[in-house]
């Protein structure tokens, strides 16, 4: 596979992963660029690491998007929205290359399999460094962070006024709307909770980290369904499987 370093970075050739898939590397990379959730993601990553990134210009490529008359390579994504995440080189020895963050990104979407081992491996490295850091790794407190995220997200930008965002006012949205959740899922607010908790000098002071994981589960589906109430759209964000 080829390969090359910019700015600290490693960018893989996405041509050469894609040609271990049944059908020719460019459907491949058009399949790729016709997944709603795919252009969500990439737009997500300009956003966090280009300065010159247009999002302007990504809102009329997603309402073009699944037309049959609408055709998105990888050449006139980058020019249309300024990417920096994706390079496209010409010729016959050229191709299409991606920094290894979306490298990862693209084989999770490709191969199935891989996507598996990823998750296998990164909570043997996450196992790993706790251990190196004396602290026991729980999945229970990363889906507790990941509700906060998908939460907050979705009230900030369906509930709270824009004027308000990122100022004390905001914080009290947050808290009443975690409150119905929490009623919701454990009976109890968090103040609550809190109040009978203190009885407990070493406990882990969050409702969320300390929950089963059937409850963590709840949790994220209610999330998604208020997030599909406001948007019609659920994000792009994988949910754990738990049995009874």
């Amino acid at each position: 596979m080829r390969y090359f370093e910019n700015e600290g970075a490693i960018f893989f050739c996405l041509t050469d992963i894609a040609r271990s898939a049944d059908t020719t590397t460019d459907v491949v990379m058009q399949s790729y660029l016709k997944n709603a959730n795919n252009i969500e993601f990439l737009g997500k990553w300009e956003e966090m690491h280009n300065p010159g990134f247009k999002p302007h210009r990504l809102v009329g490529i997603k309402t073009k998007l699944g037309l049959n008359n609408f055709y998105l390579s990888m050449k006139k994504w980058i020019e249309t929205v300024g990417a920096v995440g994706i390079q496209s080189e010409p010729g016959r020895y050229g191709g299409t290359y991606a920094h290894e963050e979306i490298t990862i990104q693209f084989m999770n979407w490709l191969d199935v399999k891989f996507y598996l081992y990823f998750i296998v491996e990164f909570k043997r490295l996450k196992q790993d460094e706790a251990k190196s850091l004396g602290y026991t790794w729980d999945l229970r407190r990363e889906l507790a962070k990941a509700n906060y995220a998908i939460h907050t997200e979705s009230i900030r930008e369906n509930i709270v006024p824009l004027m308000q965002w990122n100022t004390k006012q905001e914080a009290v949205y947050f808290a009443s709307e975690a409150d119905l959740l929490n009623v919701s899922v454990f009976g109890t607010t968090a103040k609550q909770w809190r109040m009978n908790i203190n009885n407990y000098p070493n406990a882990i002071h969050s409702t969320q980290s300390t929950a089963s994981l059937q409850r963590q589960t709840a949790v994220i589906l209610l999330l998604f369904l208020i997030l599909w109430e406001y948007t019609n759209h659920f994000p792009d964000i994988p949910l754990f499987c738990v049995r009874d």
